[in-house]
């Protein structure tokens, strides 16, 4: 049985965090990020603690880098009550320091329901 995860709701929401950053719309990410997010890499190696470190991350990499394409694909969306797990695979491909760069890597964002909102409690990274 297939799935269509475009109408997904934490598809959306994932697709909402991607749009904020590669479009330069940071402020957005308030409202999508917990205060107290953590962003690790897949080793579980802490690379940010709250809003402010996370969306920081995203400001460093926009203010050293140029997209030319990022895509998402084989997203992988478990519900659990008030926790939601979206892992997908990406491919990313940029200019820094007039380098061109081709990555290709998994993000994993947990969910979680608080006070009626769905907030990311934590961002995964693998590259």
């Amino acid at each position: 049985m297939s799935y269509n995860f475009e109408n997904n709701f934490f598809w959306k929401l994932v697709q909402e965090i991607s749009n904020s950053w590669i479009y330069d719309n940071l402020n957005n990410l308030n409202n999508l990020f917990h205060e107290n997010i953590i962003f690790s890499d897949s080793s579980f190696q802490i690379l940010g603690e709250g809003r402010n470190a996370c969306i920081k991350s995203y400001e460093i990499f926009n203010s050293n880098a140029k997209i030319d394409k990022f895509k998402q694909f084989n997203p992988l969306i478990n519900e659990f009550g008030n926790t939601t797990i979206v892992k997908y695979s990406f491919e990313i491909e940029y200019i820094s320091n007039n380098e061109k760069f081709n990555q290709k890597g998994e993000e994993v964002f947990i969910f979680s329901l608080n006070n009626n909102k769905w907030d990311v409690i934590w961002r995964i990274l693998d590259i």
